[in-house]
């Protein structure tokens, strides 16, 4: 009994660090750019920021939630009753247990983004939703350029 639950520990040890690591993940920012976007051709146009919007972006459901959630149910749900019993404790834990991780995973990994409405010098509206930075303050009536590639874009402050 000891030896399953020292096991049954170190592994919901890891699923907790799995999750937990799933957050140091650096998501790119007006100023932060994934590795497959170095030495890429990217547009850029001009424009004045004509709104800002606080908004959440929401959160990941990479399966690390459900497996630790499912871990710790099944864990839990095995402690409860004996024979039968137990076993469908342990069903139901693990049922929950995944559904609860899984949501879980998602509630904690939501960001605050932004909102930014630009009118282009072209006069077309678009809005591009990034994460903010500390570094960069923006305010209605700025002037900024806009970094596009592929299905990405960014928005940088003129210097």
């Amino acid at each position: 009994m000891l030896l399953i639950r020292n096991n049954t520990l170190a592994l919901l040890t890891i699923g907790f660090f799995m999750l937990l690591l799933q957050g140091c993940i650096a998501e790119p920012t007006a100023h932060r750019y994934l590795r497959s976007e170095v030495n890429t051709l990217q547009t850029v146009q001009f424009g004045h920021i004509t709104e800002i919007e606080p908004v959440e972006v929401s959160g990941s459901r990479s399966g690390i939630g459900q497996f630790a959630g499912m871990l710790g149910g099944g864990v839990l749900g095995s402690q409860a009753g004996g024979g039968a019993g137990r076993d469908l404790a342990a069903a139901t834990g693990i049922i929950a247990g995944t559904i609860a991780g899984q949501a879980a995973e998602e509630k904690i990994t939501r960001s605050k983004a932004l909102n930014l409405t630009i009118k282009l010098d072209s006069g077309a509206l678009v809005s591009v939703v990034q994460q903010p930075e500390e570094a960069t303050a923006y305010r209605v009536g700025d002037r900024v350029k806009i970094v596009s590639h592929n299905n990405t874009s960014r928005v940088l402050p003129v210097r």
